[in-house]
């Protein structure tokens, strides 16, 4: 608040010309002396942490999308439609949770550059960014997920239990990827990479179990309800991991027994 009301007030000086008309040169000076007093402030109070908005954020978005992808599993667990209808009312607002994510990275990004103690950490905001574009695709694959869901749970034949297990699990793939990006963002390079590594084992865990339930005799909603759980892991694999495309595609497809390409 310190910081924006010096920048406003130095801005005010400059522009608001007083009651004859002509600019006094005190003014000048003035805002130069705001101006710098809001530099010294960005300089000198390291308690202020331009990212933990962001961080907040992160966390807030993946345990709200994990949390659906939990609350679809006990829908299907216990046929029950309402829950499953609501799960799909939650996954068709989670849009606004990946834009609040991309406003957050712009205006963490603004806020390291006008701070230059902090201006180091800039870089990962840049790998923050792509990932973002991967939870976006994960987003939208688990609202295909929940409508899938919510016709299965109007189907007289239950839901295998194989399938809400692997659902919990690419709920944990989430919690973790969201850790993660979380760690990573806080310069916790050591922790960034066990919960990247937890993630991957639980994604793969879900495609796995996903995988078993393939077969002929499987309805048309259980079929889209175990590509999207593949999707969804390929996006989030690709979030939080270096690898490339072909690497990430390959272990996938291993997890879920199809043959290699």
């Amino acid at each position: 608040m310190t910081l924006v009301q010096a920048a406003v007030s130095a801005l005010y000086l400059v522009v608001v010309a007083p009651p004859d008309g002509s600019l006094v040169p005190f003014r000048f000076v003035d805002a130069l002396v705001g101006g710098a007093v809001a530099l010294a402030a960005s300089l000198l109070v390291d308690a202020r942490h331009p990212l933990a908005p962001l961080v907040a954020e992160v966390r807030r978005t993946f345990d709200e999308l994990a949390g659906l992808l939990g609350g679809i599993a006990d829908a299907l667990d216990d046929r029950d439609e309402p829950a499953a209808v609501g799960a799909l009312r939650q996954a068709r607002g989670m849009d606004a949770r990946v834009d609040g994510l991309r406003d957050g990275v712009l205006a963490a990004g603004e806020a390291l550059r006008l701070n230059v103690r902090r201006r180091r950490h800039i870089g990962r905001l840049r790998s923050v960014d792509e990932s973002i574009r991967q939870i976006d695709y994960a987003v939208r694959n688990v609202r295909v997920l929940a409508r899938a869901g919510v016709t299965l749970s109007r189907l007289h034949t239950p839901a295998p239990p194989e399938l809400g297990a692997a659902l919990r699990s690419l709920a944990e793939a989430v919690r973790q990827a969201g850790a993660a990006l979380a760690a990573d963002l806080n310069g916790q390079e050591e922790t960034a990479d066990r919960h990247a590594t937890r993630a991957d084992e639980s994604a793969l865990a879900a495609v796995h179990a996903a995988g078993q339930l393939f077969g002929p005799t499987q309805t048309l909603p259980l079929a889209m309800i175990i590509g999207q759980v593949r999707a969804t892991a390929i996006d989030l694999l690709r979030g939080v991991n270096p690898e490339d495309d072909a690497a990430v595609l390959a272990r996938v497809d291993d997890a879920l027994g199809l043959p290699p390409v």
